[in-house]
């Protein structure tokens, strides 16, 4: 079983950065998630990975990308 990490803010330099190094690991399962559709990052990843989130200005933004983390991968 592959160990699944989800790098936020996909379209910066570091989650880019992040995001081309984790996947040179095959024990890895590398999805991406940002706020801009546009943002590089999350096109370094398979479609099935990739997911846009709101802005997490508010408590309610926070708590639907904490139910999306639960329902496509365990954060330990």
């Amino acid at each position: 079983m592959t160990t699944r990490v989800l790098v936020t803010g996909a379209g910066g330099p570091a989650g880019v950065a992040v995001i081309r190094s984790l996947l040179r690991r095959s024990d890895l399962t590398v999805f991406a998630a940002d706020m801009d559709g546009w943002a590089s990052g999350i096109y370094l990843v398979p479609p099935g990975q990739r997911r846009l989130v709101p802005r997490g200005a508010t408590t309610t933004s926070c708590r639907r990308s904490r139910g999306w983390s639960r329902r496509t991968t365990s954060i330990s």
